[in-house]
Parts: structure tokens; sequence; C-alpha cells
């Protein structure tokens, strides 16, 4: 009985991530005409801040996308820079950690 719970759980935690990946995704143009080294950014689309961040689940969308899609470590002292210099893109490969210092210190 605990193993099929455990196995119902399981699937319901797979489901939930790929309905959470599927929105989060839906409001990401991945053909902006913004670009990294000759690779687009993946522009949000919805709820920007002022600054220009996108915002989902209560976060910038960036960050959510590394931390919580991705599963990657944003350790303490560390902010993710956008290497693209483009605010609204979500996409990985423009995003870097650097200290904080770094960061203010990068264009």
């Amino acid at each position: 009985m605990l193993r099929e719970w455990e196995e119902n759980a399981k699937q319901y935690r797979i489901r939930l991530k790929e309905e959470i990946e599927q929105d989060f995704f839906s409001n990401v143009n991945k053909e902006s005409s913004h670009t990294y080294n000759g690779t687009p950014c993946w522009e949000w689309t919805e709820n920007l801040t002022k600054a220009g961040c996108g915002t989902y689940g209560g976060m910038v969308a960036y960050r959510f996308l590394w931390t919580q899609i991705l599963g990657r470590e944003q350790p303490k002292g560390m902010e993710l820079h956008h290497r693209c210099e483009f605010r609204p893109c979500v996409n990985p490969w423009h995003l870097e950690l650097l200290t904080r210092k770094e960061h203010r210190a990068s264009p």
C-alpha cells in the first residue's frame, strides 16, 4: 500500500512539474529579435517588473527557471547575471552566476 502511494505521489509530482513547465513556457517567445552570441533571447512576454524582468511564481522569471525548472542552485551571495543584457530574457545559456561585486561591475 505504501509503495503504491509513493508511486502515485511520484507520478503526481511529474505531472505537476510538466504542467508548470508548460505554463511557464507559454509566456516565453523563443524567437526574440534580441540575441547573445548568435543565439536568441527567450523573451518573457507577461508580467514585467518596473526594471523589465518577468515574474512567475512569486519570483523573477529567470530565477524561477534556474531554480525550479532546471533545479540549479543559486548559492548565497551569488546573483544571476544576464550576459545578453536583456532583462526579460529567460534563456539559461544567457545567464551566469556572479558575486554581487562582479554583478555590479558588469555592463
